[in-house]
């Protein structure tokens, strides 16, 4: 009885393992069965991931060539804008310079002129450019055409008779009609301007009769002249009747004889009521000259102007298409980075997917060795059963024989051996998988994530990238071993320049010093032609005086009628010694009076009438 309870006890605890591990095995049944569903699902997500992936790559090589081609325009913009910077700054040093230059031939002008008429003209250009920030008087600015040296042109070589003839009135203001000059005075005065101002109404202006003889050796000065169209009558108005002799004698020749103005090519002017004007004239300072200067400065300033205008719009143009390729870069730039966003979530999509498909993999074989022990052990636990199940109710001991006997005892110490074994096997089973585990787990963290970085690390370093990169990289250098061997070249220019510059300058400077020398020399003749000169101008108003108390005894006494021709082709030592008789034979009659005198000649010339009847 204590025996079959026992088995009793024994089958109740083996039904209930054998209930128990049955459970288990359908769990482990179920679980394997639903991780083979989701390895199907997973391996189909992966296999989409990878086709997405790969269109993905596709549509980023495209991006990346569109950038690649973006920056390729943003070097060579970049280099055209370095060229138009360094093209701006020469031409901004050319203009700066070219402002000096002028600045400085304004001012020598006004050195030259006279103060008050050089700050009336700064004033008059004040107010004329008042009326056109005002738009107002526009009459006025239409009306007036410029002084008479801005409209009036010459070879070099009459500057100075010119400037001897026109004088001050070079700086005279041309306008249309008197109505307007009166107008610019009063807004001149009301303004409070500063200076004197002088006008040519062309519609008042009285113009002499320019019809002159051809005469060798002097021509019109006007013919000399060239002037702009509305100034025209104003110049005629200056020049008209004004001869241009070849010296001092031709010109003293020509205003006596044909009654008209002259003037030499060296400022001599002697004027037709007998008037001689001349002298030393510094013809380095010729205001003619200074405005030629003046105005060929205007026309390159407008020149250099008007180019770094252009240049400046096309720098401009040049910006607004460098920043339209930054902004299409920044643009490609921002679709690249969120390709490349998305195909990192992809990758990590599927990294997660392929470690939950590792995962499942790899605990799979596991669990199938686990499902097939349960179906061992119940396999045993079955046979067990039944062997309780047969042995419940009979008498062990009457059943079993002694070689059984001795067989379940051998049996028993197999038994004990194998479990023994068993233990053994378990326990370096469980070392195996505690090394297996912790190799996994260096898998898992270190191995493949290494793995997974370095294919990032070569995704991101892609062969296309890597090329687009190194063939930028060797157009830059391209770029700037050209530039440097340009600059290397302008360098070698400007050095031997600046040597022949400097001999250039020490040959310059010795001319110099030999023109200095020169000039002094100059000076000193000069001079002495000068003190020459001026012992003349006294020896000729002796003379002319001496001609007019000559002069002036002649029309006391009289002259006969034919006194000059008879007297023409005498010299002038015989007159001389012919009338200091006369003057001794008239100091006889000098107790005679004059009325007496004059009654004794008139008596005389009746006597001889008679006479002659």
């Amino acid at each position: 009885d204590d025996r079959d309870k026992w088995i009793r006890l024994e089958l109740k605890s083996l039904n209930k393992a054998i209930h128990d591990k049955r459970e288990q095995m359908e769990r482990l049944k179920k679980d394997l069965q639903d991780e083979t569903t989701k390895s199907i699902e997973i391996e189909e997500q992966l296999r989409q991931i990878g086709d997405n992936g790969q269109e993905q790559r596709t549509h980023m090589d495209n991006v990346n060539t569109r950038v690649r081609d973006f920056r390729q325009k943003k070097s060579d913009i970049a280099a055209l804008k370095t060229e138009l910077a360094r093209k701006e700054t020469q031409l901004h040093i050319q203009l700066s310079q070219t402002r000096d230059e002028l600045r400085k031939c304004q001012d020598s002008l006004r050195s030259v002129m006279n103060k008050g008429a050089a700050s009336g003209t700064d004033g008059l250009q004040r107010l004329l450019r008042q009326f056109a920030d005002e738009n107002r008087n526009q009459d006025i600015i239409k009306g007036y055409h410029g002084t008479l040296i801005e409209n009036l042109e010459c070879d070099p070589a009459f500057y100075t008779a010119v400037e001897v003839i026109a004088g001050n009135r070079l700086n005279y203001h041309i306008v249309d009609t008197d109505v307007i000059a009166t107008r610019l005075v009063k807004e001149f005065n009301a303004s409070r301007q500063r200076g004197e101002i002088h006008f040519l109404p062309l519609n008042v202006l009285d113009i002499q009769n320019n019809h002159l003889p051809q005469i060798s050796g002097a021509s019109p000065l006007i013919d000399q002249l060239q002037w702009t169209s509305k100034a025209e009558k104003a110049v005629r108005h200056v020049f008209n009747r004004i001869m241009l002799c070849e010296d001092f004698n031709s010109a003293t020749r020509t205003a006596r004889q044909y009654d008209v103005d002259c003037v030499t090519l060296d400022g001599d002017q002697v004027q037709r009521r007998g008037a001689l004007t001349g002298g030393f004239i510094d013809k380095k300072v010729s205001r003619l000259e200074l405005q030629r200067s003046i105005k060929q400065l205007r026309t390159t300033l407008n020149k250099y102007e008007q180019e770094y205008d252009a240049l400046r719009s096309e720098i401009m143009n040049m910006d607004n298409e460098y920043n339209n390729i930054m902004t299409e870069l920044q643009r490609e730039d921002m679709k690249s980075k969120k390709n490349w966003d998305n195909y990192e979530q992809m990758k990590s999509d599927a990294k997660h997917l392929q470690s939950e498909l590792d995962r499942i993999t790899t605990h799979r074989p596991g669990k199938e060795r686990q499902l097939n022990t349960l179906i061992a052990t119940i396999d045993q636990f079955c046979a067990k059963e039944e062997s309780l199940q047969s042995e419940l109710g009979s008498d062990l001991v009457s059943q079993l024989t002694v070689e059984e006997q001795a067989t379940v005892d051998k049996l028993n110490d197999t038994i004990e051996k194998i479990t023994q074994e068993l233990k053994e096997i378990i326990r370096r089973r469980v070392e195996l998988e505690g090394n297996k585990t912790r190799l996994e787990h260096q898998v898992a963290n270190n191995y493949r994530k290494n793995r997974d970085q370095i294919n990032t690390d070569l995704e991101r370093m892609h062969v296309e990238n890597v090329r687009s990169v190194i063939e930028e990289l060797e157009r830059e250098y391209t770029i700037l071993s050209d530039k440097l061997n340009e600059h290397e070249k302008q360098t070698d220019a400007i050095d031997r320049i600046i040597n022949n510059l400097d001999k250039e300058l020490k040959t310059k400077q010795k001319e110099l010093d030999q023109l200095k020398n020169s000039d002094r020399d100059i000076d000193e003749h000069i001079n002495e032609e000068k003190r020459n000169t001026d012992k003349y101008e006294v020896k000729l108003r002796n003379a002319q005086n001496k001609l007019d108390e000559s002069t002036k005894r002649q029309n006391d006494i009289g002259v006969p009628p034919d006194g000059l021709d008879k007297y023409k082709d005498i010299p002038t030592k015989q007159l001389q010694r012919d009338l200091d008789r006369a003057i001794i034979e008239l100091k006889k009659y000098a107790h005679v009076n004059k009325k007496a005198l004059d009654q004794f000649l008139q008596f005389s010339d009746e006597r001889d009438k008679l006479t002659n009847r």
